[in-house]
């Protein structure tokens, strides 16, 4: 047995305490989009399983009193079929405009005309544009995606 220090001041004593349980993480919701499709309903897809392989986009004035924001995705799932789907908004408080194009490509057509259909989305956008001198900004979105496209091999 062990005599109490002078003046019964004890340091004190750890103890080994018990990691609190973990909780289990939660099953993480898949995010779902829908995409708009061009003469045809919309696709809703699980995001993960349609992940965006190009992208292109065009912004200007962010901030200001009007801003222009047009963007266009290629989406591929893992049976190779593609969504290609484009947005375009423009406005500011009171004069707003939005449009949007998209077309759903089987694994075949896919694999032999992706360029042409990115061109007929953008095509597609560039018609749902009322004021003409901001339709070249629509092209610029599409030579972007273009860019964005990994390249072929084989040629």
């Amino acid at each position: 047995m062990l005599a109490p220090t002078q003046g019964g001041n004890l340091p004190p004593v750890e103890t080994p305490t018990s990691p609190k349980p973990e909780k289990p993480e939660q099953p993480k919701q898949p995010v779902k989009r829908t995409i708009t499709l061009t003469h045809r309903a919309p696709i809703e897809i699980v995001e993960d399983e349609w992940p965006v392989v190009a992208k292109g986009s065009y912004r200007d004035g962010e901030g200001g009193p009007y801003e222009l924001d047009v963007s266009i995705r290629v989406r591929k799932d893992k049976f190779g079929r593609c969504l290609i789907h484009a947005h375009y908004s423009y406005g500011g408080d009171e004069n707003y405009e939005s449009a949007r194009a998209g077309k759903f490509l089987s694994s075949n057509e896919a694999a032999d005309h992706l360029w042409k259909a990115i061109v007929e989305v953008g095509e597609e956008l560039r018609q749902r544009v009322h004021t003409e001198a901001l339709r070249k900004y629509v092209g610029y979105a599409v030579d972007y995606c273009f860019e964005d496209l990994p390249p072929r091999k084989g040629y």
